[in-house]
């Protein structure tokens, strides 16, 4: 049975990359982190972080950098308050393909031929 990862070491990892903006390596992030974390595991944890969308990477092999998902990736991140409520056209709410599938809003969208955007 796989090990359950604690979210706060997820979010631990994500801190540590977003305090590089310009990216970093894995080899660097397990050097900072504040805890110890074997190669394999921290790639697995990278890829956890990349399928929820929280992360991107950039590069091949020894230059693969990680950066976090934000404004950098095209996809700004704008805070919804009432001053700026009034300026959006759309919101943007990223959903794993698993969710879409096993929800029925998404079905339903789906059925009634709604904006490809979602799909």
């Amino acid at each position: 049975m796989p090990k359950i990862v604690s979210s706060e070491e997820l979010d631990r990892i994500e801190k540590l990359i977003a305090q590089h903006p310009e990216g970093i390596g894995a080899k660097d992030i397990a050097e900072q982190l504040d805890f110890e974390i074997k190669g394999r595991t921290l790639q697995r944890r990278l890829a956890t972080l990349i399928a929820e969308q929280r992360i991107f990477s950039e590069g091949d092999g020894r230059a693969l950098k990680y950066k976090i998902a934000g404004s950098s990736q095209g996809r700004g991140v704008l805070p919804i308050d009432d001053e700026n409520r009034q300026n959006l056209d759309e919101v943007y709410i990223p959903v794993s393909p698993e969710a879409k599938r096993s929800s029925p809003l998404f079905a339903n969208l789906e059925r009634n031929g709604l904006p490809s955007a979602i799909s």
